[in-house]
């Protein structure tokens, strides 16, 4: 009767039949689920929205101990932007039902962007005691231990992750940058090299990638003819990024080509970089080695307002001097 309604346009007439018929506990779950997929589909529609909350909830009253309700609501919920409450019916479903790793790879995600790191690292490990094989879960634990400054939990995780990578070639190019930015956290350079370079073997176009190790040569004064070969690869992959045109000027400040560093620092400030004390702070530095100290000064000074508080800053401001 509800599909016959449906089908004339008598939304309403049709939503409350099937209400009626969700109400009944000897109806399989699964045809329920069905009809809730079909509102999904649909989910952009303000009121076929508010019916297919109101149907799930009438789906966990009829079904209370089964997780196929609570998962479709962390469907809903996270495609309404409503990370919170979709992190609350996924976890209530795998008190249900732990057996799904995709809720639990959902989850971990949500807290991720939460930068609920410490709950990201407990939510893997107990999803690897039932899944000790799944690569992601080893991803985002090794990317929360990253953030909780914890590194040689994050490699051992990473690492580990990686045994289990079969014809991936993207999630193992992550893998390998996550673990690059581990070992440069620790300062081990030469892991931290080789770990970027096997991400580069994956993607030569990875521009996080071209980007950060690049920078982190630059920071070094080390190879500095690849890391400009990797900048102008980045930049023309991905042109108008502040951060990435910034890093390209650098690279050409390290080489002693100020004009260089000059245009694509000014490119840099164009694209936005003006918000960004770093950037500023590099133009003044620029302007400093090409003979314009005044004018250098005013652009750390306006670095510091902005918001740096670099105590190198302070020591050019106060001595009107340029120091490493």
């Amino acid at each position: 009767m509800s599909d016959t309604y449906r089908a004339n346009g008598q939304t309403e007439k049709a939503f409350e039949l099937t209400k009626k018929a969700f109400q009944s506990s000897s109806l399989n779950i699964d045809s329920k689920m069905r009809r809730l997929l079909s509102y999904y589909d649909l989910g952009t529609d303000t009121i076929i929205l508010k019916y297919a909350f109101e149907l799930i909830e009438v789906l966990k009253e009829t079904h209370p101990t089964d997780a196929k309700p609570f998962t479709i609501a962390g469907d809903y919920y996270y495609r309404s932007d409503e990370f919170q409450l979709a992190a609350t019916n996924f976890e209530k479903a795998l008190e249900f039902d732990s057996s799904r790793y995709p809720i639990w790879q959902q989850i971990m995600i949500i807290y991720f962007d939460f930068e609920d790191y410490e709950k990201v690292v407990s939510l893997a490990q107990r999803c690897l005691e039932l899944f000790p094989s799944q690569t992601t879960a080893y991803y985002f634990s090794g990317l929360a231990h990253l953030q909780l400054k914890n590194y040689e939990k994050s490699i051992k995780s990473l690492e580990t992750g990686l045994f289990f990578i079969v014809n991936n070639n993207p999630l193992k190019g992550q893998f390998y940058t996550a673990i690059g930015d581990a070992y440069h956290a620790q300062e081990n350079h030469e892991e931290s090299d080789k770990a970027y370079l096997k991400a580069l073997e994956i993607d030569p176009e990875d521009t996080y990638v071209l980007n950060n190790y690049s920078y982190y040569l630059s920071l070094r004064s080390e190879n500095l003819e690849e890391a400009r070969t990797m900048m102008q690869k980045c930049v023309e992959l991905k042109p108008d990024v502040p951060s990435y045109e910034d890093t390209y000027a650098w690279i050409f400040f390290k080489l002693k080509d100020y004009p260089n560093a000059r245009v694509w620092l000014e490119k840099a400030i164009e694209s936005g970089g003006d918000t960004s004390s770093t950037i500023v702070e590099h133009y003044g530095d620029v302007l400093f080695f090409l003979g314009e100290k005044e004018e250098a000064l005013k652009q750390w000074i306006k670095a510091k307002e902005i918001g740096s508080d670099s105590t190198v800053l302070d020591k050019k401001i106060q001595n009107k001097k340029w120091y490493e």
